[in-house]
């Protein structure tokens, strides 16, 4: 019997993060489509990320705000989380009526922490440290698409990362007659800022 190759992490150019990623994300979403019934479990979805405009998090919200991923249980780690962020998000979970749960890195030791998205229990991705810009320049990034063994590994480092983070909005999945209020999506009130950037805040 023939034993799966363990993935590995190779150097990715920063113009080809995005499609990279999609690739993995689409794959994610034929295999949803081709399972019936489709595991619940398999909508599960965590995401690590320096901000919403690293690659990771603009994809999965546009893919959110197209619909494209109806139902899906997200939680989010930001480290850098800001009011037009937050409208991002708000439009993302509308569209895809998600459960979303977002905390927020507020600790700077927290940067260390790689950027991370896992799907379901066998797929996941692993990038470079929150405290380095993923748009700025190349990365070395592990793509796992068939992966439980490290997958699990993942999801439980993100356990330990959403222990040590602070809670910012929480938000259960729309029913599919209800209206969309913002309010609701309003984060907590915070004042204090990380790396000389804002933090989470509401609206006056």
């Amino acid at each position: 019997m023939s034993r799966l190759a363990v993935p590995q992490s190779h150097l990715v150019k920063r113009e080809e993060k995005e499609d990279k990623l999609e690739r993995l994300l689409r794959r994610h979403l034929r295999a949803l489509a081709e399972s019936t019934p489709c595991d619940a479990a398999e909508t599960n979805c965590l995401l690590i990320a320096r901000s919403a405009d690293s690659p990771v998090a603009k994809l999965l919200l546009l893919y959110g705000a197209a619909g494209s991923l109806k139902r899906f249980s997200v939680r989010a780690i930001f480290a850098f989380l800001g009011t037009a962020e937050t409208v991002r998000i708000a439009e993302a979970c509308r569209a895809s009526e998600w459960s979303l749960q977002v905390h927020w890195a507020r600790d700077l030791r927290l940067l260390e922490a790689h950027e991370q998205l896992v799907l379901g229990s066998a797929t996941c991705w692993i990038g470079d440290s929150m405290r380095r810009e993923p748009l700025s320049h190349d990365a070395c990034e592990l793509y796992a698409p068939d992966c439980p063994e490290l997958t699990h590994r993942a999801h439980r480092f993100f356990e330990r990362l959403w222990q040590a983070s602070e809670p910012v909005f929480e938000r259960q999945g729309f029913g599919a007659d209800e209206a969309f209020n913002p309010a609701l999506m309003q984060p907590v009130d915070r004042a204090t800022t990380i790396g000389g950037r804002h933090g989470p805040r509401t609206s006056a």
